[in-house]
């Protein structure tokens, strides 16, 4: 079990708190789902009456809900404005990496953040990619789904990522990627 998992959560809850107070009363009246435990199926269901599978991170859907990232679970759920939680991508019944968000799997979703465009990135941990969302699609745009330590420089999709944890994205769209494996030598050199 990831150590960081509890702090990643409560510093996520507690940013979108201080952006944005519609969101701050969904966290509060949710704070049930934010419960280690097995996982049901849930969809169409008050999200408080259902157990999550190690919700690992959050982020705002721009109308009012959220988007819980099951790390164990393998899944994003939606919890809309009302409170009903629904599948959104993920759960083993994707295989692909591309295409519309009933298709698309995602192995471990350990973080997500919402650009100022709507877009949705999703940090795919064991999957080793970042997935962005967008209309109903899901597309990666980084990571070559293999866990390695690959140099930048080049396009996002062909530099290996080692265990993306956390997104984070600029007001002009720029997207920031933490890895918890990356080490650093004497010289301040990312190895």
């Amino acid at each position: 079990t990831p150590s960081y998992a509890p702090a990643t959560l409560v510093a996520t809850a507690e940013a979108l708190k201080a952006q944005a107070p519609a969101v701050a009363q969904r966290l509060e009246r949710i704070r049930a789902l934010l419960l280690v435990g097995q996982a049901d199926g849930g969809n169409g269901r008050a999200a408080t009456e259902v157990a999550l599978s190690f919700p690992m991170s959050i982020a705002p859907d721009g109308a009012g809900g959220l988007l819980v990232g099951e790390f164990a679970g393998g899944r994003v759920r939606h919890v809309d404005a009302a409170g009903v939680i629904r599948r959104y991508m993920g759960g083993g019944l994707g295989t692909k990496v591309e295409g519309p968000l009933a298709e698309v799997a995602v192995d471990s979703p350990a973080g997500m953040c919402r650009a100022p465009d709507g877009t949705v990135y999703v940090a795919d941990e064991l999957g080793a990619r970042i997935v962005a969302i967008k209309d109903g699609q899901a597309r990666p745009v980084a990571g070559t789904g293999v866990r390695g330590q690959g140099a930048g420089g080049g396009p996002g999709t062909s530099v290996a990522l080692s265990r993306p944890v956390a997104l984070a994205t600029g007001p002009d769209g720029t997207l920031w990627i933490g890895e918890n494996t990356r080490s650093q030598d004497q010289a301040g050199r990312v190895l």
